[in-house]
Parts: C-alpha cells; sequence; structure tokens
C-alpha cells in the first residue's frame, strides 16, 4: 500500500473577482503525494499550483473537499498546527537578526532549551553548507546564502512536510542551477517530502521524483520527470514540457500494440494509445531532438521529405527547421559532437526526416481534445 503523506481529495477553491466573477484556482481536485519524495507541481501562471500549495500550508481552506496529511483531515486547522513549513519566494528573513537567530526563530518560540536550540542550529547550518556564518547578518548575505538560511530555519523544526513556493525565481540562472542541485542533496539526505512549486520546466524536470503538471486548476497528468516528458497525455503536456513537434494524421490500422497512421500520402508507424481507433482524426507529438536529418530515407523507421529553411548553431546543438508536406514545418536539434557524422545542412538542402517507431506519441486531434 503506499504511503501518502499528503492528500487532497475533490478539493476545490474558488475565487470571486470584479472582472471575471468566480473564478476556480482548484477545481474539484484529487491528488495524493508520497512520503520521502520530491513532488513538483508544474504549470503556467493562473493553473491553480499556487493555490494548491497554500490549501497544503493551510494559508487557504477548500470550498470543497478535504485536505489529508499523515492521514489526518487537516482542511481547517490553522497553518501552525500543521507539520508542514514554506520557504517563499522572497525567504521573509527576519533582517534585524542573524543567521543563527533566524534559524532559532521557531525553536524560541516553542519554549525548545537553549542547549537543544544550539545543537539543532549548528546540525541545520551544516545541512546547508553554512559553517561558520552563524553570526552573520542575513542582509550582507548573497541571494543564495539567503535561499539555504530561510531553507534551515524551516527544516529545523523537522517539518513532514516542506512546501517550496518558487524559491529560486529570485537567483540569477547559474546559481539557480546550482541550488536545483543543492535542494535535492538536502531533501535526500533528510528524508523530508518536497513540494515545489514552479512554473520552470527545467526545475522539475532535474529535481522531482514526481511531477503533477496543473492546467485550469485541475491535474493534467501526474508522472515521473520522463513519462511527462517523452509520454505526453496532451497537447498542453507536449507543448508546456518543451518544445514539440505536431503533425495531423488519420488512423488507418491498430494492430499489436502499433498503429499506422496516415498523412497525406505517407504512412508512420507510432505505439498505439488507448481510445484512438481505426478511422479516428489524431495527431502525433515528436521532440525536437528525437528527428534526425539525413539525405536518404531511414527504412527502419519513419521518414518523410523535407527542405531546410533554417539552421541555428546553439552551442550544444544546432537547430533546423524544415518544411515538410509543402506547408508545415518541424524543428529537429542535432548535437554537435565532434565524433557524430551528421551532415552540416544548410537552408536550401532537400533532407529526409526520420525518426523511430517508438519516438512520437499518439495524441487525440487538438480539433477534439480538452
Amino acid at each position: 500500500m503506499d504511503d501518502w503523506v499528503v492528500e487532497l481529495r475533490g478539493v476545490t477553491r474558488q475565487f470571486i473577482t470584479r472582472q471575471f466573477g468566480t473564478v476556480k484556482a482548484v477545481d474539484q481536485m484529487d491528488l495524493s503525494i508520497r512520503r520521502g519524495e520530491f513532488f513538483s507541481l508544474l504549470g503556467p501562471s493562473g493553473c491553480g499550483k499556487t493555490t494548491t500549495l497554500r490549501l497544503i500550508a493551510g494559508f487557504e481552506e477548500p470550498d470543497h473537499g478535504q485536505v489529508y496529511i499523515n492521514g489526518e483531515d487537516v482542511s481547517v486547522l490553522p497553518p501552525f498546527k500543521r507539520k508542514v513549513n514554506t520557504v517563499f519566494q522572497r525567504y521573509a528573513l527576519f533582517p534585524h537578526l542573524d543567521v543563527f537567530e533566524n534559524i532559532a526563530f521557531g525553536l524560541r518560540r516553542s519554549g525548545t532549551p537553549d542547549a537543544i536550540i544550539e545543537k539543532k542550529v549548528s546540525e541545520s547550518l551544516e545541512l546547508v553548507r553554512l559553517n561558520n556564518m552563524e553570526h552573520r547578518h542575513v542582509q550582507s548575505l548573497s541571494g543564495g546564502q539567503q535561499q539555504r538560511v530561510a531553507l534551515a530555519r524551516a527544516l529545523v523544526n523537522e517539518p513532514e512536510v516542506l512546501l517550496l513556493d518558487e524559491p529560486m525565481a529570485a537567483l540569477d540562472q547559474k546559481l539557480r542551477r546550482e541550488m536545483q542541485f543543492e535542494l535535492k542533496r538536502i531533501q535526500k539526505t533528510t528524508g523530508i517530502t518536497f513540494i515545489l512549486v514552479t512554473h520552470d520546466q527545467e526545475e522539475a524536470l532535474t529535481m522531482s521524483d514526481s511531477v503533477a503538471v496543473l492546467n485550469t486548476g485541475h491535474v493534467e497528468q501526474l508522472g515521473t520527470p520522463r513519462d511527462i516528458y517523452d509520454q505526453p497525455s496532451s497537447r498542453f503536456v507536449a507543448e508546456f514540457m518543451g518544445t514539440a513537434n505536431f503533425l495531423p494524421v488519420h488512423i488507418s490500422r491498430v494492430s499489436n500494440g502499433r498503429t499506422t497512421v496516415k498523412l497525406s500520402n505517407l504512412e508512420f508507424l507510432v505505439p498505439s494509445r488507448h481510445g484512438l481507433n481505426e478511422g479516428s482524426a489524431a495527431e502525433i507529438s515528436i521532440r525536437p531532438e528525437r528527428l534526425r536529418l539525413t539525405h536518404e530515407a531511414d527504412p527502419s523507421g519513419n521518414s518523410m521529405p523535407g527542405l531546410v529553411t533554417d539552421a541555428v548553431f546553439m552551442g550544444a546543438c544546432t537547430r533546423f527547421t524544415v518544411e515538410v508536406d509543402g506547408q508545415r514545418q518541424l524543428t529537429a536539434e542535432h548535437q554537435n559532437l565532434a565524433h557524430t557524422a551528421y551532415p552540416d545542412f544548410v537552408p536550401g538542402d532537400k533532407v529526409w526526416v526520420n525518426w523511430g517507431h517508438s519516438s512520437a506519441t499518439l495524441l487525440p486531434s487538438s480539433a477534439v481534445s480538452s
């Protein structure tokens, strides 16, 4: 049996606005999060991810449904009665206190003896790699160091769940990437369940054990980062999780887990999808790195002719734009590796666009999909 630490059961949270009237930020959401995992709530602005986090923290109460932590219904409990701590985007550190006292604040409020405070703060400083900085004022710290103090302050109270509300949004790109690995290290070291709110796909893919992609207040797809990236459940997920190519097709045959689809006079073989049967309109989604450009068609997979219209060197890869089927454009990316024998295509070259039978995802036609 799965050990769920957080559960949302049929949770709805709505707000009344002057411009739009009643808006459901979270709409009958069902969500279960396992103990000890790094979980991300991912989606665009307005999808409901921050409201979901606030419902778990206790800053919002559901209009309908229940929130459970460790099997206990906490839907109407205030934040201080939940074994949950939150790290905010702005960190919310106390500028008049030094690092030690910022971290010790919650422990002092709860009446923890000084000797235990000293021990726990020291352990937290070591965990976030801020040893020997306990007497520094937080205003003298860098953004990354302030984030570590905020993490230490939240973790020192040993919560069941740590909530992270876009904590790296204010950091530059290099520091953000460093902190992604640091957060993952800290989560694995402590074993505490981390729930991250982010709109950054790279953050979610890099750090998470599980990801929930949210759209208009509901979970569009829940799974591992690899599953969500490689096997999106909808066009929304495919587009939100990075660059994707789409081709409208018609299903002509389904057999033994493989589906034959047609585009104009071309046939392609792709993995089958439940609910998409012979005669259905559909589309296929293919990531740019799964496409290979060659001078000849590849008989071992799917191929279609095309014309290179653009080639952009991007350092690690070269991105090609290829016109296919007389009107549509596909994006292909080739890694720039010294040992790779890919031809150096230029605009105007006629090519074949190739991909493996298992490299595309079959989706409902966007004309009818949600």
